[in-house]
């Protein structure tokens, strides 16, 4: 990793999206922007996609010393998903989580802004798209505490 990447993600919340890549892929991306800790806010940290559930992206993690650590309380339950159709669904359901979510789980909130300000971390979901993701809403809130710009990686 060189310096300037490290430098830049001391001071950036990061997030990604795995929805169409590779594990090898989606590591090079985390490690290129100087990623330390994967912080996964999937309420269901499973996925059909080699790689990307739970048990396995830890080691995966491990393999690469990047720090794991799932924040279940921070995602959004499969149930409230479902039913999504249209771009208002989903912008719904994005306020939703901001006056919702959020809000229950401030003291976890509190702990995902511990740990971006700790080691460069990246929050991660599935959607590639954030506008789609509530990883977006989450990393603002996060940064706008901590006074730290936010990069969605692509």
């Amino acid at each position: 990793m060189t310096q300037h990447a490290s430098t830049r993600a001391a001071k950036t919340v990061y997030t990604a999206g795995y929805e169409g890549e590779s594990i090898d892929t989606f590591f090079e991306k985390l490690l290129e922007a100087g990623v330390q800790r994967l912080v996964d806010v999937r309420y269901n940290a499973i996925s059909r996609k080699y790689g990307f559930s739970k048990g396995r992206l830890r080691e995966l993690c491990e393999q690469r010393n990047i720090d794991y650590v799932h924040l279940r309380e921070l995602g959004i339950p499969s149930s409230q998903r479902k039913s999504l159709k249209t771009v208002g669904d989903y912008q719904e359901l994005m306020r939703e989580y901001e006056r919702s979510i959020l809000p229950k789980a401030a003291h976890v909130q509190e702990e995902a802004l511990r740990l971006v300000q700790e080691l460069p971390s990246v929050l991660v979901c599935f959607e590639a798209d954030v506008s789609y993701c509530h990883r977006g809403r989450l990393a603002e809130a996060v940064s706008s505490e901590a006074g730290m710009t936010v990069v969605h990686l692509p």
